[in-house]
């Protein structure tokens, strides 16, 4: 019995142990912040100082530095940004540099499975880009990652650590967001008022129909598509005289669409075809 008690006692002890949560070495963290229009989030973890030399020493200078600890740093942007003289897409990728004593290279990368820098490669380089290394007035025990000094049009990636901070500067077009959401918006509210109009006009509702079709219209009037559902809506309403001719009208829109863009109208037989009953109910 005794046995037992104890071996239970120690299976317990033991149990407790693996399950007892102890502070991480190196701690994972993650900033976001919006620039513009633009979300940049970077993850990271955030090795200290621990009295030890960092830089020349612990991460050797001329040699690939994965920025933190752990797992490559991530750096992810919601839209395209500009960094140097190039255009980074939206997307995520991995951030390395590569110190000395006078110029740092940061770096993006597009490999973003590596643990450090392990298996690091030039040849998945996204962008490089070569900086000076500004003094800190004191000691920064934690390395931070973050975005500093925002604008509308822009703002910087700064790591510091033990006295030492780099930035890698980038910029942003929140005017080309602006159209692109713009744009967005009015397309989305184009089919919103078509897709109504076409729900009201299979309710009977033709007032309401033509009146979404309408609004549909005065949004994208170049479409032979939507076109062809106003001379539907004014078939299904009675008025065949002038849905003849809206149809007539969206068929010509639509040869002339497909024949700039040199493929075949394959929708116009069928078009055709509803318009031959349309007419034989003139």
């Amino acid at each position: 019995m005794k046995k037992i008690l104890l071996a239970l006692l120690v299976a317990g002890t033991f149990g407790l142990a693996n399950a007892q949560e102890m502070p991480a070495p190196s701690p994972a963290a993650t900033n976001i912040q919006r620039v513009g229009l633009t979300d940049v989030e970077i993850t990271y973890s955030r090795p200290s100082l621990k009295g030890r030399t960092i830089f020349g020493e612990l991460v050797p200078f001329g040699e690939v530095w994965r920025t933190g600890a752990n797992a490559s740093t991530k750096i992810k942007f919601s839209s395209e940004v500009t960094i140097g003289d190039t255009k980074v897409k939206a997307g995520t990728y991995s951030f390395y540099a590569i110190p000395t004593a006078t110029t740092w290279t940061l770096i993006l990368n597009s490999n973003l499975s590596l643990w450090g820098s392990d298996g690091y490669s030039e040849d998945e380089d996204v962008v490089r880009l070569d900086v000076k290394p500004m003094e800190l007035g004191f000691k920064m025990e934690s390395m931070t990652i973050n975005v500093q000094n925002l604008t509308d049009k822009g703002a910087v990636i700064a790591l510091a650590w033990e006295n030492v901070v780099v930035a890698m500067p980038f910029s942003v077009e929140p005017e080309d967001q602006i159209a692109k959401n713009m744009e967005k918006a009015l397309n989305d509210a184009y089919r919103a008022n078509r897709n109504a109009a076409e729900y009201y006009a299979d309710k009977g509702e033709f007032e309401k129909a033509m009146m979404h079709i309408d609004l549909a219209l005065e949004m994208n009037s170049t479409s032979w598509y939507t076109q062809f559902i106003k001379a539907e809506i004014l078939a299904k309403s009675g008025d065949m005289k002038k849905a003849i001719k809206q149809g007539e009208m969206a068929i010509e829109m639509g040869d002339a669409s497909y024949e700039k863009s040199g493929r075949p109208f394959t929708y116009k037989a069928g078009l055709e075809e509803t318009m031959a009953e349309w007419k034989a109910k003139k």
